[in-house]
C-alpha cells in the first residue's frame, strides 16, 4: 500500500478517488465526484442520509413532451478508503444482525466500509437506480485495489419498520468479487471485462 506520493506529502483518498475515475473514464462511463452530495433513502419511519464517493450515472432521453432533455440515473455507486482491512479484526457480525442475507463474507473489507457502502446503494436503489427494483452495481476502492458490488433488494425491503427485516423474509443480498489491483497488468485484465460490459449496456440502451 502506498503511504506517500513522489514528493513526500502523504496520499489522500481524493487522490485514489481520482485515480479510480481517470480508470473508469478510459472505457467512455460517466463518473463523477459525488463527496459532497447527499442522498435520502429510508426504511419505515426512519430516513438516513448517504453520500457516496463517486456515481457512474447512465443518461436517457426524457419521456415528456414539453422538452427534450436527458435524465439521469444511478448505475454504480463507489466508496473510497485508503486502508484495507486488518483481517485479524472486525469481523461482519454487526451486519448480520441486520440480516443474514445483506453482507455475504467478503473478508478483505472492513465491516463499517461495508455498512457505508450498502447505505450508498440503498439511497440510489430506492430513489434513482438505473436497474430500479432489481438493485444497483457498486465499487468499493482501497487504494489501489477495487471490489466489484451488487444489490438486489426485495420489493417490500423499505416498509420494513425495524431492522430484523430478515425474520419477517424482506430481505437483500449483497454479493462482492473479490480484489483487483488497477495498478497491476493482472488486477487490470480482470476489471477490463467488467467495464467493457457496462459500456455495452450504456451504448445498447
Amino acid at each position: 500500500m502506498m503511504n506517500h506520493s513522489h514528493n513526500g506529502d502523504p496520499v489522500t483518498e481524493k487522490m485514489f478517488l481520482d485515480l479510480f475515475t481517470g480508470f473508469v473514464r478510459i472505457f467512455h462511463l460517466k463518473i463523477y465526484d459525488t463527496t459532497k452530495t447527499e442522498h435520502y433513502f429510508t426504511i419505515g419511519e426512519r430516513e438516513f442520509i448517504s453520500e457516496p464517493d463517486a456515481i457512474i450515472y447512465k443518461f436517457t432521453e426524457s419521456e415528456s413532451c414539453d422538452a427534450a432533455r436527458l435524465e439521469s440515473s444511478v448505475f454504480v455507486v463507489a466508496k473510497v478508503k485508503q486502508y484495507c482491512k486488518d483481517k485479524k479484526k472486525d469481523r461482519t457480525s454487526n451486519l448480520r444482525h441486520a440480516s443474514d442475507d445483506l453482507a455475504q463474507v467478503a473478508d478483505h473489507i472492513a465491516s463499517n466500509v461495508k455498512g457505508q457502502h450498502i447505505g450508498d446503494m440503498l439511497a440510489v436503489t430506492q430513489s434513482s437506480s438505473a436497474l430500479g427494483n432489481n438493485g444497483v452495481f457498486g465499487f468499493i476502492v482501497q487504494g489501489t485495489k477495487v471490489t466489484l458490488t451488487s444489490l438486489k433488494v426485495g420489493d417490500d425491503f423499505f416498509e420494513s419498520k425495524g431492522f430484523s427485516v430478515a425474520s419477517n423474509g424482506i430481505n437483500g443480498t449483497v454479493n462482492y468479487s473479490k480484489q483487483c489491483n488497477i495498478l497491476l497488468k493482472r488486477g487490470r485484465h480482470e476489471l477490463i471485462p467488467v467495464m467493457l460490459s457496462m459500456a455495452t449496456l450504456f451504448k445498447n440502451d
